[in-house]
């Protein structure tokens, strides 16, 4: 005998009630949604999630799909596609969990948040994985927080990486900053 639902109308059993739950609340992430709103979902939820990585020093399972992961990288289309393909749960060592799960999702979905404390460990991934559009964006990012207060560490890590543009933008801004407290040394 069927129970009373919502509205005092007759329901099927709750086993049926919580498939019709399910499925409406699957098209919740579907349906008038934006591309990347529905691939966040996928990432997040790892809904049909085909490859398995073990990320950082402990190694967190962290799920993905192939077909973003090859489509976007060179380097994982090799790693998952080419003649000497993984099998199994891939280890990432050197990458941390918050790290890898920020970069991923910049692979699904093109958007990705900045910090100073971030962006040189993002800027690491994308070169190691040639995503070379969050490289460029890493870079964007480097060069338009540049200031006084971080000069020399953006210059460290410009000269690290390679980025001549940026290491002359601190070499400028630094230079800049001696003249200036040399010319108030001075006057004092």
């Amino acid at each position: 005998m069927a129970e009373a639902g919502p509205r005092g109308v007759a329901s099927p059993n709750s086993q049926s009630e919580e498939i019709m739950t399910a499925t409406e609340s699957a098209s919740d992430w579907q349906c008038g949604k934006r591309l990347h709103e529905c691939f966040d979902h996928l990432f997040t939820s790892g809904l049909a999630a085909d490859v398995t990585f073990l990320v950082g020093k402990h190694q967190k399972r962290v799920t993905a799909h192939r077909l973003v992961l090859i489509s976007r990288s060179p380097v994982f289309y090799a790693m998952l596609e080419g003649p000497m393909a993984e099998k199994g749960e891939i280890t990432i060592p050197d990458i941390s969990e918050k790290i890898f799960i920020g970069f991923l999702r910049f692979l699904y979905t093109d958007r990705i948040c900045f910090t100073e404390k971030n962006v040189f460990p993002i800027l690491n991934a994308a070169r190691k994985y040639c995503v070379d559009i969050l490289v460029s964006r890493c870079e964007k990012f480097l060069s338009s927080n540049l200031s006084e207060a971080n000069a020399c560490l953006f210059m460290e890590h410009a000269h690290l990486y390679s980025m001549d543009q940026i290491k002359m933008d601190c070499l400028k801004l630094i230079s800049g900053s001696a003249n200036s407290y040399t010319a108030v040394f001075i006057i004092y």
